[in-house]
């Protein structure tokens, strides 16, 4: 499943936002000795914003055993401050911040202004969404092993379908093991659990951590370039930027009933179609003008 702005595998989403229900203790013999752990703590526990407090770096590395195809993508704090993200998924490459994207897919790049409400880098998190804890124990090494269950709807089952086939019968099931002493993800196994309840196991994950960035040619090629500055003032009084290079152009969009404008009082709307980069600008998100 691809996502506007930065696309991504469809597995991808699964582990993106999401609250998830409380935790079922199963009967295995070392539960009682386990730390404790909720959906609710290990989601608070494993956003981006909350791992970087704590650490430099957090990469999340895929494979899928289907397709053989491979994902990497790595969450960090820039030299500003700035959450950004940078990807490589079998031919796309991305980067992003709060406020823009870079991304190149067979051979073309394009840059994207995000002045929607939501979508920031550091509300990422690193769980399966619309999941439930289904068991919890402990390995050899002390740490947690949670399994999950979540339904497919029509349209993950579909995107899911284009490599592996699945339908809205089919239970998504992951195997987190999370850190006993933090309770950080360290890996991620994906599986689909028919209605027979055979399983077949389509793709794992792992999260590493204070790893160096990797950026690829494409996105260093984008680091590297002259650019000028182009700044959003948001409704809530916020600001942000986003650095494209000189000459490009780009494609932007709002929250619904919203749009963006060249001046504060909304009489100048910015085009719908790509927006040329010709010098430094502010742009105004501002209710939309019937």
């Amino acid at each position: 499943m691809k996502q506007k702005g930065f696309p991504t595998l469809a597995l991808t989403l699964a582990i993106t936002l999401g609250l998830l229900s409380g935790c079922q203790n199963t009967s295995a013999p070392n539960l009682s000795a386990a730390p404790a752990l909720t959906m609710d703590k290990a989601s608070e526990v494993n956003t981006a914003a909350h791992l970087l407090e704590n650490y430099k770096t957090i990469t999340y590395a895929q494979l899928d055993y289907i397709g053989g195809n491979t994902m990497h993508m790595t969450y960090f704090k820039d030299e500003n401050g700035n959450y950004c993200a940078t990807e490589d998924d079998s031919g796309y490459t991305g980067y992003r911040t709060d406020c823009f994207t870079f991304s190149r897919e067979k051979g073309e790049s394009a840059y994207h202004l995000s002045a929607t409400k939501d979508a920031k880098v550091s509300d990422y998190l690193f769980m399966v969404s619309d999941s439930a804890f289904i068991s919890q124990v402990t390995d050899a090494s002390g740490n947690l092993v949670c399994k999950t269950q979540a339904d497919i709807d029509q349209d993950f089952a579909d995107q899911l379908s284009e490599t592996w086939p699945a339908t809205t019968e089919d239970k998504m099931v992951t195997t987190t093991v999370f850190a006993a002493d933090d309770f950080r993800v360290l890996s991620i196994d994906f599986s689909l659990r028919r209605p027979d309840g055979s399983e077949s196991q389509i793709a794992s994950g792992v999260m590493l951590y204070d790893r160096e960035v990797q950026y690829t040619d494409a996105v260093q090629s984008y680091l590297d370039a002259e650019k000028y500055t182009v700044a959003v003032q948001m409704p809530d009084g916020s600001r942000r930027t986003a650095r494209i290079p000189k000459g490009e152009t780009f494609s932007w969009d709002c929250d619904e009933g919203f749009a963006l404008y060249l001046d504060a009082a909304g009489k100048t709307p910015l085009s719908e179609e790509s927006v040329l980069t010709e010098q430094d600008m502010t742009l105004y998100v501002l209710e939309a003008q019937n």
